[in-house]
């Protein structure tokens, strides 16, 4: 699939940065869910997605964009800590 990733933990939360070549499909977005769910023994997940910068220095950009998404989710849907959005 042409990406890796490194993960740190914050709080109660677990930051995933995804680096990619290219812009990742719904499809790869969903396997990547699927894999991270089976390895933390089938705990559902919230994704917070944000834009891919060209440069490394768009990784702060794209976090807090993914943050915003959480919340923006969060508030839309109502939904609790472990639900996939």
């Amino acid at each position: 699939m042409g990406f890796s990733a490194v993960g740190a933990l914050r709080g109660n939360r677990v930051a995933i940065i995804v680096l990619a070549e290219r812009e990742l499909s719904r499809e790869e977005i969903d396997f990547f869910k699927e894999k991270m769910e089976e390895k933390f023994d089938g705990l559902k997940l919230r994704m917070g997605i944000g834009r891919r910068y060209p440069d490394p220095k768009g990784v702060s950009h794209s976090y807090r964009e993914a943050l915003e998404a959480l919340e923006k989710g969060r508030s839309l849907w109502k939904l609790g800590d472990n639900r996939f959005l």
